[in-house]
C-alpha cells in the first residue's frame, strides 16, 4: 500500500494545501490586538485592556496554531500511498477537518467572547454591535431585517463579503456549499471503488455484460462483426472517462484502432478487441470471453 512518492497525490496536495493556511491567517487576524471587533463581536476600545478578554484571544490563537500543525501533518502519509485513489481519498477527506476544526474553535471562542461582553456590559442601544447576534459562530451572517443578499466585511474584520443566509438566495447558496462538502467523502469512495472493485465481463443470454462499480455496457454477440486478440496495450489517449491507477474506462483514442470504448482494470495483456457496426470495444481477456473468441475461430 505504501511505496515510492506519489506524484499525483503531491500535485493534489499542492492545490489543496493553501486552503489550510488561508483559513489560519484569516482567523488569526480576527483576534489581533487592538481591534475592537473580534470574531464579529464588538467591544468598546476601553474593554480591550481587559485581562480576561486578552486571555480568551490568546487561548484561541494557541489552539488555532496547534490545529494548523496537526492538520498540516495529516495528509502527508497520502503522498506515499501507491494507489492513486487512496491518496486522493486521504487528501479530499482531509479538507473536511480543515474546514470544520478551525470553525469549531471559532464558534467556541466567540461564545466566550459574547459571555465576556455581557459581563463587561459594553452594549449600547443603537450601536452597530447589536448586529453581533446576526453572526452565527462568527462565520455565517443571518439577518432577516437586512434586505441585501451580500454582507460586506465587518469593521476591523478580515472576512470578505459573505451572503445573508436569511435571504432566499443565501439559503440556496448555503445548500450548495453543504452539498459540496458532502460530495467530498462520496467522491473519494467512488474513486476507491473505481480502482479496487473487480471489473467483470460475463456472457449472459448471448450478450457480453461488463460490470464494474455498476453495469457498464451490454454487447450482444449478434452485433459483433470482428474479434481480435491483442497481446499488448497500444498507445492511447483519453477522450473522456476514468484513468485512475491502471484503470482505463471510457472513450480512448487507441493508436491503430481509432476511438474505442475501454473497460480495463489492468494494463497487462492479453486483451480482446471487439468491433460492432458503430463501436469498437477493448476488454480484458477473461475465460468466458476466451470461449466466445475460440468459438468464432
Amino acid at each position: 500500500m505504501f511505496g515510492s512518492w506519489n506524484w499525483t497525490g503531491a500535485i493534489l496536495l499542492l492545490c489543496l494545501y493553501p486552503v489550510l493556511f488561508v483559513m489560519y491567517f484569516i482567523l488569526e487576524n480576527e483576534v489581533k490586538p487592538g481591534k475592537n471587533v473580534i470574531l464579529h463581536v464588538t467591544f468598546s476600545y476601553a474593554d480591550l485592556a481587559d485581562p480576561q478578554l486578552r486571555q480568551i484571544c490568546g487561548t484561541f490563537k494557541k489552539k488555532l496554531k496547534r490545529a494548523l500543525w496537526i492538520l498540516a501533518a495529516l495528509p502527508l502519509p497520502g503522498l506515499f500511498l501507491t494507489h492513486v485513489s487512496l491518496a486522493a481519498a486521504v487528501l479530499l477527506n482531509w479538507l473536511i477537518p480543515v474546514l470544520l476544526w478551525p470553525g469549531f474553535l471559532c464558534v467556541r471562542c466567540r461564545k466566550k467572547l459574547l459571555a465576556r461582553k455581557r459581563e463587561l456590559a459594553s452594549d449600547r442601544p443603537g450601536d452597530p454591535q447589536d448586529e453581533d447576534l446576526c453572526w452565527i459562530g462568527g462565520i455565517f451572517y443571518y439577518n432577516p431585517d437586512d434586505p441585501y443578499i451580500l454582507k460586506g466585511p465587518g469593521r476591523g474584520s478580515a472576512f470578505n463579503s459573505t451572503v445573508n443566509l436569511a435571504r432566499p438566495l443565501g439559503k440556496v447558496l448555503a445548500v450548495f456549499g453543504l452539498v459540496g462538502l458532502l460530495i467530498l467523502p462520496f467522491s473519494s469512495l467512488y474513486m476507491v471503488g473505481e480502482e479496487f472493485m473487480p471489473l467483470t465481463c460475463r456472457l449472459e443470454n448471448e450478450t457480453i455484460t461488463v460490470r464494474h462499480v455498476w453495469q457498464e455496457c451490454r454487447i450482444p454477440l449478434s452485433e459483433i462483426e470482428e474479434m481480435q486478440v491483442l497481446c499488448e496495450l497500444p498507445a492511447l489517449r483519453r477522450v473522456w472517462g476514468s484513468s485512475i491507477g491502471e484503470v482505463r474506462k471510457g472513450k480512448f483514442r487507441v493508436e491503430g484502432y481509432g476511438d474505442c470504448m475501454l473497460y480495463l482494470q489492468s494494463q497487462e495483456g492479453p486483451f480482446l478487441l471487439l468491433r460492432t457496426e458503430d463501436t469498437t470495444y477493448l476488454l480484458p481477456w477473461e475465460q468466458e470471453l476466451a470461449k466466445v473468441w475460440q468459438a468464432r475461430q
